[in-house]
């Protein structure tokens, strides 16, 4: 007859003994997660309040063009009374200046909202870590305690039989002590175990078999016949 294979003998011991295990567990994870978290948020608050202030700086950049845009039309309302040559000397320079220093503002405000864009990617990265962080932590949690229940079921093992064994014996019975499996656990005592149950049944008397009365019989008393007298003729 084949047994159904059951890794729940003993709730109370192998759920007691889980759970301890891993609650310890737990709580180790959730330092860990309450420590990256916090190091996360701090991060990304870094991270925004560096956002603010490239933004601010794009702002005052754009003010800057704004300026020189502004400057550079007034240079050009100048009246023409000087010399013309002087005149379109510097005004060549002025305009390569500021078209030089137009390109490096354009290219500190792409720069900016490249940083920006990244910073941003930081955020998102940091928030699917934190998930990502739970997911696994909820994983390892499944497999722990399924490998703790699988561990418990050989410690919980040899406990049941030998309690179901010992109240058998004790109610009078015979049962036939089978073999642990390879990897259950306290082997060495359940076969001290095992020997004392088999001795206790094999030096208990059978049942209905009259003990011998050993007591000698009574000898009855051998009793002297009365004579009784002859008559005379």
């Amino acid at each position: 007859m084949k047994y159904k294979r059951s890794y729940i003998i003993d709730k109370k011991f192998q759920y007691e003994k889980s759970i301890r295990v891993i609650g310890s567990v737990a709580v180790l994870i959730a330092v860990i997660i309450i420590t990256v978290g916090i190091m996360i948020s701090i991060n990304n608050k870094r991270t925004s309040d560096n956002n603010k202030l490239i933004m601010n700086n794009i702002d005052n950049i754009n003010t800057i063009l704004d300026l020189q845009q502004s400057i550079y039309l007034k240079f050009m309302m100048i009246p023409t009374g000087v010399d013309e040559s002087t005149f379109t000397k510097i005004a060549r320079e002025l305009t390569k200046d500021y078209n030089n220093s137009t390109r490096s503002l354009n290219a500190s405000s792409a720069s900016n909202q490249e940083i920006i864009l990244s910073n941003n990617k930081i955020i998102a990265i940091n928030s699917y870590l934190i998930l990502a962080v739970i997911i696994i932590t909820l994983l390892g949690l499944i497999v722990l305690f399924i490998r703790v229940i699988k561990y418990t079921h050989r410690i919980s093992g040899p406990m049941y039989l030998m309690t179901m064994y010992a109240k058998d014996i004790l109610n009078g019975g015979k049962p036939q002590m089978r073999n642990l499996r390879d990897n259950d656990e306290f082997a060495d005592f359940y076969n001290l175990f095992r020997q004392m149950g088999e001795k206790i049944i094999n030096d208990e008397k059978p049942s209905g078999v009259k003990p011998e009365n050993k007591t000698k019989p009574k000898v009855k008393a051998k009793t002297k016949s009365a004579k009784v007298p002859k008559l005379k003729k």
